[in-house]
């Protein structure tokens, strides 16, 4: 029994007592304000390693597992992570300031999760509320592994991420011993007090709750006024938990934007509300709109088209390049190439051109064959990562550039505080070619309204590679590393692995984010609860790999670099790939317009040969024409990794 607890502003002395305990935690006293601290805890209120007072409703919470209850649980879920010992900074000079929780720390985390949910899966029955809160627990688990693995963060956000990941499994656990012990105690009526289960347990406050916890065989504390009638074995001081931190998380995690460091507690049911609220904070990753006005009109590029040239300037103009002749044509790694998209005149935005180092999956190269050349644009097409058809090229410094600013390149995309949005090629020409200093305004006259388009590119791309990202300008002396092989620009030039690397991430991570950025368009979610957007997410990217969340558009390589998935009928191993397909048309058969065959086909559990063939072919040919309707260019598509063979006509690239 503790008698030095007492409840504020009252004259009536309370005390904590216990039937099966032989030690009293200190009672979470309530606050207005949950306050988050620097190891990613929550203080007295951290539930899932502190005893809470009981919430009806959520009896789950008193059965989340203690340390060295489970042998089979990794100790990883109650490691106290602290940011000077288990946070290491990006190596990529590429980023600064941001980093990951140590690789062996999240290797633990995931397995740890993956557990959780495994064990979670297994169950059967159970009250619908919490059936349903648990999977939307599951949900946003899969959306934090997928945070701490693949999006580097301060070291605030990591810690408070990867705390958030041993809190969201600890829960699952929770669930998954209460509906697996606990509850089937409680309800069978029988007297299980002495089969004190190695939980958490709960404070309550009524004796009918502290019954009931006490025959389950939970640890309970009951609080109560001080009365003769309550018998007393022992007095022992209260005990503080060994987590506690003095140090507020930096950032605060806010619930209120009025409260400056920590959450509104309201209610009873604060708790829940509050683990949301952290989630979205955390994982609060969105991915920029396809259909921006124009690439150089966003709030980090900016400028205004010029006015179309009269004809005395276009004569002067012809003039000039007649003077020039063949010497403008020559590209060199010495010279930036000119802005034109391919060096034989045509437009891979607009018309499909073969690839000399790799060929795309045959479904989608027809279709694309079959669309002959779109028409010229209004406007300036967008790419969300480096459009692949600006690796088909002699300029290695692309290539060994792209190598060394590539992280920077993907953690954009879904950072909320880098500006993400598509560019135009030419920007990714720029951005490719690493000449990111700040030049001096160039002057205005209506002549050069050339030179200050091109001016005002390299500046808004300076502004944002060396400012957002400290990028500093190309060196063709420095070594850098892809999936642990060392680049130098001789290694750029001739190791065809390199190349093909990056064009394969290139088709992927367009190919991810097209499909993402189609389907919000296609299925408008802006007002959507967070949980239906992330549960949407989630079934999008099925399509190339185990539903997870919006963040998988970025994949890790090499390990994403998976075998072949689109491919025909005619090839031995074809049903391998209809998993993938039946995702893809499982989320367009939500699309308005979704063809009847594609509308009928996904109601069949299992396809033949023949029909797998007709699926693929309408599917691509409905997603393309789709694209093409919406954004004015050709899709990028899918690249199957070229494993087993490569093309063999590789064009004489020259030397470095």
């Amino acid at each position: 029994m503790d008698t030095k607890a007492a409840s504020e502003g009252s004259f009536t002395t309370k005390v904590i007592t216990s039937p099966n305990q032989d030690w009293i935690p200190e009672h979470p006293i309530e606050r207005s304000v949950i306050r988050t601290y620097a190891n990613g805890l929550w203080g007295f209120h951290e539930y899932s390693r502190w005893p809470q007072p009981i919430t009806p409703n959520m009896y789950h919470i008193a059965c989340i597992p203690r340390p060295r209850s489970d042998e089979h649980l990794p100790s990883i879920l109650w490691l106290e992570l602290r940011p000077d010992s288990d946070w290491v900074g990006s190596p990529s000079s590429a980023l600064r300031g941001v980093g990951f929780l140590k690789e062996h720390i999240r290797d633990a985390l995931s397995f740890a999760a993956c557990q959780a949910i495994d064990r979670f899966d297994t169950l059967v029955g159970g009250p619908d509320h919490l059936r349903t809160y648990g999977q939307d627990l599951r949900l946003v688990l899969r959306q934090c592994l997928d945070s701490v693995r693949r999006l580097p963060a301060p070291a605030g956000v990591a810690i408070a991420l990867g705390a958030h990941i041993q809190r969201l499994s600890l829960e699952l656990l929770g669930i998954y011993t209460y509906l697996r012990e606990v509850l089937p105690r409680m309800q069978d009526g029988g007297d299980h007090s002495r089969l004190v289960l190695r939980v958490l347990g709960a404070f309550v406050h009524d004796e009918a709750t502290a019954l009931r916890c006490a025959k389950a065989g939970l640890p309970t504390w009951v609080l109560q006024p001080l009365t003769r009638d309550i018998k007393v074995w022992r007095v022992v001081a209260t005990e503080k938990p060994s987590y506690l931190c003095v140090e507020r998380s930096n950032p605060p995690l806010e619930y209120n934007p009025d409260q400056v460091a920590g959450v509104v507690n309201p209610s009873a049911s604060w708790l829940s509300k509050m683990v949301f609220a952290i989630s979205r904070q955390l994982c609060s990753a969105m991915l920029p709109t396809l259909t921006e006005p124009q690439g150089l009109q966003s709030k980090d590029l900016v400028m205004k088209e010029a006015p179309p040239p009269t004809k005395a300037e276009r004569s002067q103009t012809y003039k000039k390049t007649r003077r020039s002749g063949k010497k403008r044509r020559k590209i060199t790694d010495d010279l930036e190439p000119t802005t034109r998209t391919n060096l034989h005149g045509r437009e891979p935005s607009r018309e499909c051109v073969v690839n000399p180092f790799y060929r795309v999956p045959e479904p989608w190269g027809q279709v694309l064959r079959g669309l002959g050349s779109l028409p010229q644009p209004s406007r300036s097409v967008l790419y969300f990562y480096v459009p692949p058809f600006l690796l088909d090229t002699k300029v290695h410094r692309y290539i060994h550039n792209l190598v060394r600013i590539r992280p920077f390149c993907r953690w954009r995309l879904l950072d909320p505080t880098v500006s993400g949005r598509p560019m135009t090629i030419g920007e990714w020409r720029t951005v490719l070619w690493g000449d990111y200093h700040v030049l001096a305004e160039p002057p205005t006259a209506r002549e050069q309204r050339r030179s200050n388009k091109k001016h005002a590119i390299k500046s808004a791309v300076a502004r944002l590679c060396a400012n957002s990202a400290a990028l500093t300008s190309y060196d063709a002396s420095e070594i850098h590393y892809l999936a642990g092989l060392a680049v130098t620009t001789e290694t750029a030039a001739r190791n065809l692995l390199v190349r093909l690397t990056l064009c394969w991430e290139a088709h992927e991570i367009n190919f991810w984010c097209e499909v993402m950025a189609l389907d919000a368009l296609m299925v408008p979610r802006d007002d959507w609860p967070v949980m239906h957007r992330w549960a949407r997410e989630a079934r999008v990217s099925a399509i190339w790999g185990a539903p997870s969340s919006l963040l998988t558009v970025v994949p890790n390589v090499p390990s994403d670099i998976s075998r072949p998935w689109w491919i025909r009928a005619s090839h031995s191993r074809w049903q391998e790939g209809e998993a993938r397909l039946r995702a893809f048309v499982e989320v367009m058969s939500t699309w308005p317009g979704c063809p009847e065959l594609l509308l009928a086909k996904v109601q069949v559990s299992t396809w033949n040969h023949d029909e797998y063939e007709l699926v693929q072919k309408e599917a691509v040919s409905y997603y393309v024409q789709t694209f093409v309707s919406k954004y004015h260019r050709l899709p990028v598509v899918p690249m199957d990794y070229p494993f087993e063979s490569h093309p063999t006509d590789f064009p004489d690239m020259g030397d470095t």
